[in-house]
């Protein structure tokens, strides 16, 4: 896959080179394809391009929690537009239960992986299929959308907390640190044995979440 410049108008993701007989059974064809890639075989392959908007999508909007909890929650509400707090109990645990499992299998992928083809922590971060930092370092998908996640509901939390009454919202705001404590569980359980660039910002958020608890209920939990 490469990134487009320059491009006005076109679909998030194409094809730039199609190498297809049909698209029955396509994950496959297409793993069978990054198999020769990979062993340097002469053949005929596939390639994707993704453009600007394309990547903005996948940067931006696929780890957001709402595009998660929109996709997991039969009746989907923005958490800005929430007013009971069992309904907020509700789908943050809904979501946080999905990713929960989406972290298990990302550690479990990684360590057949890395058995199956005999590669150390290092080599698996730089394959191609793991998205790009601003600075242009490898970084876990799962990685990412665990710390959206906690920013959105960090910014969510100081914004009852100053636009809102603080009496009415307290519970809000005791719940929302709780997740954020165990969306830093998940990172620390799972993702850090893959990838512990964040190992620091973690410890420093979960003191954060350490002072919310005891009574420092405005401050901002932020990397």
């Amino acid at each position: 896959m490469v990134r487009v410049e320059g491009e006005i108008w076109r679909r998030p993701i194409y094809y730039s080179k199609y190498a297809l007989d049909n698209e029955i059974d396509i994950e496959n064809k297409l793993y069978k394809q990054y198999e020769k890639y990979k062993n340097n075989e002469d053949y005929k392959f596939t390639e994707f391009k993704i453009c600007a908007c394309g990547e903005t999508y996948i940067n931006g909007i696929v780890p957001h929690f709402e595009f998660y909890s929109v996709r997991i929650n039969e009746e989907h509400q923005d958490l800005y537009c929430i007013e009971k707090l069992d309904e907020l109990v509700e789908i943050l645990n809904n979501v946080y239960t999905k990713l929960s499992a989406c972290c298990k299998k990302q550690l479990e992928f990684y360590n057949e992986y890395v058995e199956k083809y005999k590669i150390d922590k290092h080599k698996y971060l730089g394959l191609p299929f793991h998205p790009r930092t601003r600075s242009k370092n490898p970084q876990l998908h799962i990685e990412r959308v665990i710390f959206s996640h906690i920013a959105y509901f960090n910014n969510y939390r100081l914004y009852l907390l100053k636009k809102r009454k603080l009496n009415k919202y307290s519970d809000f705001n005791d719940t929302l640190i709780d997740y954020i404590g165990k969306y830093l569980g998940l990172y620390n359980q799972y993702v850090s044995l893959i990838s512990n660039e964040r190992q620091i910002i973690a410890t420093n958020m979960q003191l954060k979440v350490n002072k919310a608890k005891t009574g420092d209920k405005y401050i901002s939990i932020e990397a």
